[in-house]
């Protein structure tokens, strides 16, 4: 249960963000008041054009985080007067008002895209922080589908990075993520929805075939995605190129001090937790898809 509720957390929204206790408590009202369906911080944030706060809100929504409260008190008198599609109205309200005003910022999408391409470029390291943005921010473009959102979402069709954590045991690999080119292209499929060249081709499993991811890359390159591939009001194009990548694997820990054993457990730990959390997350995208095909 713990895992579930890491993955759906708003990472996107706050993990570069430094320590600020001001805006903590701004937001933890903000919070309060969303949760109550007052959905006048959304409102207020796009007056400040405070992209950050709006992709946090939006996040939350999609990942039906709002209606539940704050505390044990909060959780307990909103039980009490929301029934499940009381909650599901909420979220989807939230997600919408959000998701409107973040599509009218020029540059919304390139926030995070910028955000995976920094992460993608970061050497190997054993916190798995990089490979969570990197999921997530693909999954929260995926989520609004707005032009330049799709736009940024391509921009890593072709992208082989996949700045991971190996994890050798016994001289046998653990490699967890997929390059990021895996990830964009079941974003692409859902941010287009019907539009998607996929549509009504998709495996019952919703696990595209490689056939299929090849076609989606190659749909984008061709004329016949000229109408997503036009220059959008105040931000540039994103260069669509492929990029190679050579992954990198982290020092080791020391095991000769004492307590490295320790050290080395810990991070092997860690790291198959980040794993499985990003497996997680690319079934998400898969339910939705195979939700989205039976219709």
């Amino acid at each position: 249960m713990t895992l579930l509720v890491v993955t759906s957390s708003p990472l996107l929204a706050s993990s570069d963000e430094p320590p600020n206790a001001s805006r903590d408590a701004a937001r933890w009202e903000a919070d309060g008041l969303l949760h109550h369906g007052e959905l006048s911080p959304i409102d207020a944030a796009f007056q400040k054009r405070d992209l950050r706060e709006l992709w946090y809100y939006f996040d939350m929504a999609a990942s039906r985080q709002y209606g539940y409260g704050r505390t044990q008190k909060e959780a307990l008198e909103l039980r009490a007067k929301l029934s499940k599609d009381d909650l599901t109205a909420l979220n989807n309200s939230i997600r919408s008002r959000s998701g409107q005003y973040i599509a009218q910022i020029p540059g919304h999408a390139k926030m995070l895209g910028d955000e995976i391409d920094v992460a993608s470029d970061t050497p190997a390291s054993n916190d798995g922080q990089n490979d969570y943005k990197r999921i997530h921010n693909l999954l929260a473009l995926s989520r609004l589908g707005s032009p330049e959102a799709i736009q940024q979402i391509a921009r890593f069709l072709y992208d082989e990075r996949n700045p991971n954590v190996e994890i050798n045991r016994g001289g046998s690999d653990y490699a967890g993520p997929m390059p990021n080119w895996f990830h964009a292209v079941y974003a692409l499929d859902d941010a287009l929805g019907k539009k998607s060249p996929l549509e009504g081709k998709r495996p019952a499993s919703t696990i595209l075939k490689p056939e299929q991811t090849r076609a989606l890359q190659d749909w984008w390159r061709s004329d016949a995605s000229l109408a997503f591939r036009q220059p959008l009001p105040g931000v540039p194009l994103p260069e669509w190129k492929a990029i190679p990548y050579k992954r990198t694997r982290p020092p080791k820990p020391d095991t000769t001090s004492e307590g490295g054993s320790d050290a080395d457990e810990i991070w092997i730990w860690v790291a198959c937790a980040a794993g499985l959390l990003l497996v997680i997350e690319v079934t998400v995208w898969r339910a939705r898809a195979r939700r989205r095909a039976s219709r």
